[in-house]
Order: structure tokens, then C-alpha cells, then sequence
């Protein structure tokens, strides 16, 4: 009859026992973990606060970027985008939309820089379609095409 009335209360089942006896087990591991994350937290965010501001005699300790107009030599470096220096970037102003043949010097939205000049390749029968590319003698160049129907 004793038994009886233990298993009539879900509460006080063997399985509610044991899952409580697991929950209270992790209990300090838990409470430790938390404890863990929250220094490592409040740790790292006082790093960083550090480093945005730097003390004056720490300053030179940072990275200064080298810039073509600074060196200019590293433009004809292996990787490079061009031979050429315009606002502190290397540029190949044979065929850079943006230094056309000059510093600064943009194409409009039609043209392409080619050979340092700004061309139509839709209309140019020397640059029929893309730059260095020719039409044939007596030919024209339409929408990119030598000869368009």
C-alpha cells in the first residue's frame, strides 16, 4: 500500500529523483563554466579597450603602410596592377578605366581604356568588341561586331 502511494505522485517517481539528483550533480559544473566565460569576457574586453588607445610612445610601434607614391619601385613588382603610381595605388594606365592614359582621367560609361586612350569598343573598328581587336579592310564595326548585318 506504501508503494501504492509513492507511484500515484509523479513528483516523487524514481525517474524524477534521479533526473534531480543528475540536475543538482551538474550543478557546480555549470556554475563554473559560467564563471569561466565571464573572466575570459571582462578579460578581452579590457584588451581592447586598451588598444584604442594606444600610449604616444607605442605608436610608432604600429604598421605603416607602404604606398607607391612612398616607394615607388613597388609597382614593378611581381603581383602588381600596374607599373604606373596614381593616388597611392599602382594602375596600369594602358588599360585602367579610371587613369586612362593619365591620373584621373575616367572614362565615360560606354568607353574602355585601351592603349591609354578612351574608346567605344561597340563602334571603333579598332577596337571592335574589345581593345587590339580590328575590323577588316573596308569594314565597319557595329554593337562589338565587324560587318553587322
Amino acid at each position: 500500500m506504501h508503494l501504492q502511494v509513492f507511484n500515484s505522485n509523479p513528483h516523487l517517481t524514481l525517474a524524477y529523483i534521479q533526473s534531480m539528483e543528475t540536475k543538482i550533480r551538474f550543478l557546480p559544473t555549470m556554475a563554473l563554466l559560467i564563471a569561466l566565460l565571464s573572466c575570459i569576457t571582462l578579460t578581452s574586453y579590457k584588451v581592447e579597450a586598451q588598444s584604442h588607445f594606444p600610449s604616444p610612445r607605442t605608436l610608432a610601434q604600429y604598421y605603416k603602410p607602404r604606398t607607391c607614391d612612398i616607394f615607388p619601385r613597388m609597382c614593378l613588382t611581381e603581383g602588381s596592377l600596374g607599373p604606373d603610381c596614381c593616388r597611392k595605388r599602382c594602375v596600369d594606365l594602358k588599360e585602367d578605366s579610371f587613369n586612362c592614359g593619365r591620373c584621373g582621367k575616367v572614362c565615360s560609361y560606354t568607353e574602355v581604356c585601351c592603349d591609354g586612350q578612351c574608346v567605344n569598343v561597340l563602334f571603333d573598328k579598332n577596337n571592335c568588341g574589345g581593345c587590339g581587336s580590328t575590323c577588316a579592310e573596308g569594314s565597319y564595326c557595329t554593337y562589338g561586331m565587324c560587318s553587322y548585318a
